[in-house]
C-alpha cells in the first residue's frame, strides 16, 4: 500500500468516526434503538472517564494525562510501524494494522481534547458501549497479532522461542536509535 493511500485512508476513517459522533450529538443523543433486540443496541453514552481503564476503575485520570498518553501512543504506532518496515516486514496485514491503529489513536486524541471523553454509541448488552474508534483499535490489534502469528509460523523456532531480557533491551535500544536518527534527520531537513 502506498504511503499516500494510507494517509487518505487514515484521514477518511477519522473523518467518518468524528462525523458519526457529531451527527449523534446533534440529532440522536437521547435515542435508544435495538439493532439485534436483547443483544445489541444503538445507545449513545458520553464516557467522561476517557478510557476503558478509567471506566473499569470508575476513575477519571484527567484530560491532560489522557491526552498525553494518546500522543505517546500515536508516536509509538508511527515509529514501530516504520521500524517494522525498515526491518523488511511490509505486508498487507502490517499496513492494515498501522492504518487501523493510527486512525483509532488519532480519534482517541480528538475525543480527549474536543469531546472531553468519548461519545460511545453501540451497546453490547451486559458488557460495554463502544464506538468506531474502539472497533478500529480492536481490529488493528487483531491484525497485528495475526501478522505476528504468521511471522512466527514462517520459522517455527520463533513461535516457541522466548526472548531474554537482554534481547528485549537490545530491541528497545535499536528502536530508540532508529527513532532518534529519524527525528534528527527531520530536524536537519526542516
Amino acid at each position: 500500500m502506498k504511503s499516500h493511500s494510507k494517509r487518505i485512508l487514515i484521514i477518511l476513517l477519522v473523518f467518518i468516526e468524528q462525523s458519526i459522533k457529531l451527527t449523534i450529538s446533534v440529532f440522536f443523543l437521547n435515542y435508544e434503538l435495538p439493532i439485534i433486540k436483547g443483544y445489541i443496541s444503538f445507545f449513545p453514552v458520553h464516557n467522561d472517564k476517557y478510557s476503558y481503564l478509567g471506566s473499569l476503575l470508575n476513575y477519571n485520570f484527567g484530560k491532560v494525562l489522557n491526552s498525553m498518553v494518546a500522543i505517546i501512543v500515536i508516536f509509538l504506532i508511527y515509529y514501530i510501524y516504520r521500524f517494522v518496515l525498515i526491518k523488511g516486514r511490509n505486508s498487507n496485514l502490517v499496513n492494515a494494522s498501522y492504518v487501523l491503529l493510527l486512525s483509532g489513536a488519532i480519534c482517541s486524541l480528538i475525543d480527549r481534547i474536543f469531546w472531553s471523553g468519548s461519545l460511545d454509541y453501540i451497546w453490547i448488552h451486559g458488557f460495554f458501549v463502544f464506538d468506531l474508534k474502539d472497533a478500529l483499535l480492536s481490529l488493528g490489534t487483531a491484525t497485528a497479532i495475526l501478522e505476528l502469528i504468521i511471522y512466527a509460523k514462517e520459522d517455527s523456532k520463533k513461535l516457541l522461542r522466548i526472548t531474554s531480557i537482554k534481547e528485549d533491551v537490545i530491541f528497545i535500544k535499536e528502536l530508540g536509535s532508529f527513532v532518534k536518527e529519524d527525528i534528527l534527520k527531520k530536524v536537519k531537513k526542516g
